[in-house]
């Protein structure tokens, strides 16, 4: 996962449209996180950055609440506390609207934004349920109202390598020296769902649920990611630059392997 496609994915959800992209991707979770089902009159600014996290197949905090959206993310050692940490972006920032402004705050958060832009003395915040819409907040480094920030490992080494998008940097699999075979059957196993792209890495748009086939909306979630137990074909098989497997079905691209994890078997 790239920085600058969580970015990307923030600035994408915009106005009414976008709201209601959150409540359906978020409701399209399963199990739902604390099995609650988000309604349109919900604030939804934690399940904004939940989702866009989860369009980019990253669910370690998921959540519609702040405060539990900090329990999950200490749980995964990614919490930092300190008001003054340098945030970057793709980080994400909790508010306490209730900060005295002395001191570091450690009351409980009321509010959640993912960074889209940083610089020496101030960041830019893509925020859901601002004012009952999207919009983007600027704020100074430890400034008032910050609780504290959730950094998720993202894959920053890769960042300054050459795009994966040019052809001479996709490797095709030879399939008999390799798991994954053309012609044959596999399942997908990941453990929420798992994203259809255009082409063979995380730089590629997703195709969405208007773009899969016909069979494979009927295994997809409502945004067009695939369910667990899928059954897919396997019609190419490409690893990018970064050594990450990709295999192409009849709806696009998906992940078979990425870092050690295994998506597709």
């Amino acid at each position: 996962m790239k920085r600058k496609d969580v970015v990307k994915t923030a600035k994408s959800l915009k106005g009414e449209a976008g709201h209601k992209k959150v409540i359906d991707v978020y409701n399209s979770q399963k199990p739902l996180p604390q099995g609650y089902k988000l309604k349109d009159n919900d604030h939804w600014c934690a399940a904004f950055v939940t989702v866009v996290f989860l369009l980019n197949d990253y669910n370690k905090f998921a959540e519609c609440s702040c405060p539990r959206m900090i329990e999950k993310a200490k749980k995964a050692g990614i919490w930092q506390e300190s008001d003054s940490y340098k945030a970057k972006e793709g980080d994400v920032v909790m508010y306490d609207w209730q900060d005295s402004g002395k001191g570091d705050n450690k009351g409980q958060a009321d509010h959640v934004g993912i960074i889209i832009s940083a610089t020496d003395k101030k960041f830019t915040v893509r925020e859901g349920n601002k004012g009952g819409t999207i919009g983007n907040r600027d704020l100074a480094y430890d400034g008032k109202y910050i609780r504290g920030f959730i950094t998720p490992k993202y894959d920053d080494k890769t960042d300054t390598k050459p795009s994966a998008e040019k052809p001479q940097n996709e490797a095709p699999v030879k399939p008999q020296t390799e798991k994954y075979v053309v012609g044959k059957t596999y399942t997908v196993c990941v453990k929420t769902s798992l994203n259809v792209r255009t082409g063979p890495g995380t730089n590629y748009m997703v195709v969405g649920y208007d773009g899969l086939t016909p069979d494979g909306k009927n295994h997809a979630t409502s945004y067009g990611a695939l369910l667990p137990g899928t059954k897919v074909t396997c019609l190419e098989v490409k690893k990018d630059i970064y050594g990450n497997t990709w295999m192409k079905i009849p709806s696009g691209w998906i992940c078979a392997e990425q870092g050690g994890n295994v998506y597709v078997k």
